[in-house]
């Protein structure tokens, strides 16, 4: 009999089981399986369904997007001011994961950058498994999670980066080594190295003074700044620097597995979710954040365009194969059991399945609950920023934006005070449009699930997930604030207000050990300022519960 893998909340279904008998067979799945994985050595793939493959995981390390970081040339003889070459260990001191398959061959480049050859140049690109793959330690393994969080440190890696062209284009010797390395004229080299870094480094590279940290990103400011900042501006730049915010908003990496079964998404659910067109809009902008080029050339999106939509799509079809990691280990069936209740009474009225709204054509979704808990409300800053210059798209009439709130239709977007979000979707979706002329992003927002204000204040809602492999995407809340489900358990005077962020794993608290080994982590240190980015506050759920409690419901955690 071939065992096949189901959600316990599928298992829960099936009324001829008792609970014990459901956590039983789980159990048993979960020895079997790690005994299994643990046959192949000390470096293992999560098990995360029949229909992730390993074909399919290649695909997913490798499918091209449209992002275009420099040409390859550039980024194998780029040199940091040491002299050291800057992809030496294909990234590892960043976090990046390198590939376990030797069969694949990606030049040296880590899971998620991979080199591709567009109208006869060569160029390094980047994908959603960059940002969206975990590796973590625990107990002498390694273990690979495909589509969970990224525990990479994007903020030392984009300031490097720069650091690095900087030096190039300012140090002679350092010129001269780089320009005999990529065989191109001097002239020619230095003028396309200054405007690589001119456009790359005022949309890319305004960090904050406090970094993001191993393991979060500003990434809704970076898709702004780039779009902004950089697409809709007058030729030959088309640059509006001052468009440009510092990215100080950074949230934790989102895990992949479901994202397509949630009626809505993003962290504060802003975006209709739940089919394969909202899904290309939903990617389309995430390329344009990540190196992405988008110029508007009179009223042609295309032209100038790097996004690689036939690759979108092709991406989101595999990401829809992934599913939830199974725990590596075996679980205790009688204390999930009783787990469960402590589930059912604490956590599954906002992170339990339930049905959401359907999508056409013919797809069922889940619902997105968008409770405001208390935590940290920075994020929604970035939802209400406004742009000095509309740039070229000022007097167009796009769908969809700018829209009068009497009649539901646009208006010409003005030349300036426009919400930079708006200005961001007026460009993804006038290229979407030229693009798929019958794609329908009609559907509306459901306003009514949205709440505005709670007790006569504004509200500061984030999607409540489906907890199926929460497990595996340490650290909690959406600005990655409490290091694991036991102390996410704790009331939020009691949670830890300094921890390392890296790889090692405590697999009973399932979250972040205590100690992590040198190189790639970081210190998160809690602010307990609402508008801070980097508070703990909120989310107490549970915390009432006893010690032996809360330890059972740890353990049910581990089924889902």
């Amino acid at each position: 009999m071939k065992l096949r893998p189901m959600s316990f909340h599928q298992r829960l279904a099936q009324p001829r089981l008792s609970i014990s008998a459901l956590l039983t067979r789980i159990c048993f799945f979960n020895i079997l399986m790690f005994a299994t994985l643990a046959a192949h050595g000390q470096q293992q793939y999560a098990y995360q369904g029949e229909q992730w493959t390993s074909h399919n995981r290649q695909q997913y390390y490798s499918v091209d997007q449209g992002s275009r970081i420099m040409p390859t040339a550039w980024a194998k003889a780029l040199r940091e001011p040491s002299g050291r070459l800057f992809w030496r260990d294909s990234g590892s001191r960043y976090g990046f994961i390198p590939h376990w398959d030797e069969s694949f061959d990606n030049q040296g480049f880590p899971v998620g950058f991979f080199v591709v050859a567009d109208k006869k140049k060569s160029s390094l690109s980047m994908n959603c498994a960059a940002c969206h793959t975990r590796q973590i330690s625990a107990e002498g393994v390694e273990y690979r999670i495909d589509g969970g969080p990224a525990l990479a440190d994007y903020d030392t890696f984009f300031r490097d980066l720069f650091v690095s062209v900087e030096f190039t284009l300012s140090n002679k010797p350092a010129f001269r080594k780089f320009q005999r390395a990529v065989r191109t004229p001097a002239k020619k080299l230095k003028r396309e190295l200054n405007k690589w870094y001119a456009l790359n480094q005022l949309t890319m590279g305004q960090l904050p003074e406090r970094p993001w940290g191993v393991g979060r990103i500003d990434a809704l400011s970076t898709i702004m700044n780039r779009v902004t900042g950089a697409f809709i501006g007058q030729p030959p730049s088309f640059l509006i620097p001052e468009n440009v915010a510092t990215a100080e908003n950074p949230v934790r990496f989102p895990f992949l597995w479901n994202v397509e079964k949630q009626d809505l998404t993003q962290w504060s659910a802003s975006a209709v979710n739940g089919n394969s067109d909202y899904a290309l809009k939903r990617n389309a902008a995430e390329v344009q954040g990540v190196f992405g080029m988008l110029h508007i050339r009179g009223n042609n999106f295309l032209v100038d365009n790097s996004i690689d939509y036939k690759g979108l799509k092709k991406l989101n079809k595999i990401v829809k194969d992934i599913g939830a990691p199974l725990f590596p280990k075996g679980v205790d069936f009688d204390k999930a059991a009783r787990g469960w209740v402590h589930y059912e009474n604490n956590c599954a009225n906002c992170h339990g399945i339930s049905p959401g709204d359907s999508r056409p054509p013919d797809f069922d979704t889940w619902y997105t609950p968008l409770p405001d808990v208390g935590t940290d409300r920075k994020y929604w800053v970035n939802l209400d920023r406004t742009s000095p210059s509309s740039g070229l798209l000022t007097g167009r009439t796009i769908e969809g934006v700018n829209v009068d709130e009497t009649t539901g239709e646009p208006m010409p977007i003005p030349a300036t005070g426009v919400k930079t979000l708006e200005l961001t979707t007026a460009v993804n979706l006038s290229a979407l449009r030229q693009k798929y002329p019958k794609i329908d992003l009609s559907i509306p927002y459901p306003e009514s699930t949205r709440p505005r204000e709670v007790g006569g204040q504004p509200a500061y809602a984030y999607e409540a997930k489906v907890l199926e492999g929460a497990w595996a995407a340490a650290p909690f809340l959406h600005n990655g604030s409490v290091a694991s489900l036991a102390e996410l358990l704790k009331p939020a005077a009691d949670r830890k207000k300094m921890f390392l962020v890296g790889p090692a794993y405590d697999l009973e608290n399932l979250g972040l050990a205590e100690d992590q080994p040198t190189g790639t982590t970081s210190l998160f240190i809690v602010i307990d300022d609402l508008f801070s980015g980097d508070s703990n506050q909120g989310h107490e759920y549970g915390v009432d519960l006893t010690d032996e409690q809360k330890s059972d419901l740890l353990e049910y955690l581990k089924c889902l």
